[in-house]
């Protein structure tokens, strides 16, 4: 369906573009970066990050910035070579596999997709976005049961405030017809008063 494939390219979903600096910016050089992302000031981050990577070639931070950056100004391959170059200096970073993976799902490259999203999880067992996307990717196949499970896992410690993947595991378990699951999954994350039903 069009909906999976729409959810798939979202290429501007602010989950994406997150950035994970703890014990990474240890020179403040990105403390802002995260809001930054979310004002969609994509120009501005990555003059930034190209500054960084003219003074520190080796930064891995800053070439997952940047990618992140030109993949949501949908310069693929441009996102794809940079965030490579940051896989290849921090190999043990989580992120950069993810979004490759997401580059290639918004791609329909299905299968190379899956293998960067796994890579990510093997590396960090609580990514959340490489969950999602994961179980996007399955329930794109038409599996539903290991889409939910990917979504399952995806919200496993994520905080209550944090919709992107209960979201879809509820809006799944609903179009599966488990319903109590579902309100189990959205009603500590959605705030909901009481004054509605009054």
């Amino acid at each position: 369906g069009y909906y999976q494939i729409g959810a798939l390219t979202s290429a501007k979903d602010h989950t994406v573009s997150f950035i994970d600096l703890e014990n990474r910016d240890k020179t403040s050089s990105f403390k802002d970066i995260n809001l930054l992302f979310q004002k969609k000031q994509l120009d501005l981050i990555i003059k930034k990050a190209r500054a960084v990577i003219k003074d520190d070639p080796q930064s891995g931070l800053a070439y997952e910035i940047l990618g992140t950056a030109l993949f949501m100004q949908e310069l693929d391959s441009e996102a794809i070579e940079a965030l490579t170059k940051a896989s290849t200096i921090e190999p043990n970073q989580s992120g950069p596999y993810a979004k490759i993976g997401i580059i290639y799902m918004k791609d329909e490259h299905i299968e190379d997709a899956q293998v960067f999203l796994k890579k990510a999880i093997a590396l960090n067992s609580n990514d959340r976005i490489a969950y999602q996307y994961l179980g996007l990717i399955a329930e794109y196949l038409g599996d539903n049961s290991t889409a939910i499970q990917h979504f399952e896992k995806g919200i496993q410690g994520t905080p209550s405030s944090y919709l992107g993947v209960a979201v879809n595991l509820g809006r799944l378990l609903n179009n599966n017809k488990r319903y109590l699951k579902t309100i189990e999954v959205l009603e500590p994350r959605l705030p909901i008063s009481s004054e509605v039903y009054e």
